[in-house]
């Protein structure tokens, strides 16, 4: 389905959400939907927050204000946690191809290491025969085959990367409705302070 294809194409890829979720506040909301339910939603703290008098716009009271965040940070925390989980170790670990090449390629020369990631990522790229045969022969890759190996481990880094297409659109739609609600207490509030001030000229 054209739709389907456009949408998997449009879907961040792991790398893309890397950012985020290696970050330690990311990491840490994926706790507040936990504690922040008992503090928000708390008796003592709903009294102290709710305005005697407020302009009538829900956006506007603080309570709701609060609500929205913590609806916010919920969907960020679900999604750190999907992140945690599902997010795989290679991305997490290296930012890019070149870097998983880098400092992964002596541990790729050995043969049983060099067959698994062809079998591992479908390469059927330049040498792939020759690799297979080295590997085959408990053989190990010379320099005259370095190159053709980093052409194998960014198929294996992007096969980490692109995989897992459920959970990596489930995270990626988490964050953007959860940045999306946690803004919107701060929108409403520079609207009014902008209102505010136009007022007063």
């Amino acid at each position: 389905m054209p739709a389907a294809k456009l949408i998997r194409q449009w879907t961040p890829a792991w790398s893309q959400l890397r950012a985020i979720g290696n970050s330690r506040t990311a990491q840490l909301s994926a706790l507040f939907p936990f504690i922040g339910y008992l503090i928000i939603f708390s008796d003592l703290f709903s009294d102290y927050l709710t305005p005697s008098a407020h302009d009538g716009t829900p956006l506007f009271d603080p309570l709701w204000s609060l609500r929205l965040l913590y609806i916010g940070l919920v969907f960020i925390g679900v999604a750190s946690i999907i992140y945690a989980i599902r997010c795989p170790e290679v991305v997490k670990s290296y930012s890019s191809a070149n870097q998983y090449f880098k400092e992964q390629r002596d541990f790729y020369t050995t043969p049983g290491n060099l067959l698994a990631a062809i079998e591992r990522c479908k390469y059927r790229g330049a040498y792939h025969e020759v690799f297979r045969d080295l590997a085959t022969r408990d053989a190990t890759i010379g320099s005259q085959e370095m190159h053709t190996l980093a052409d194998l481990l960014s198929w294996d880094f992007e096969h980490f990367n692109f995989g897992r297409w459920g959970s990596r659109s489930t995270a990626s739609l988490s964050y953007a409705i959860g940045f999306l609600l946690i803004s919107i207490p701060s929108i409403t509030t520079f609207c009014r302070v902008l209102v505010a001030i136009l007022e007063a000229n």
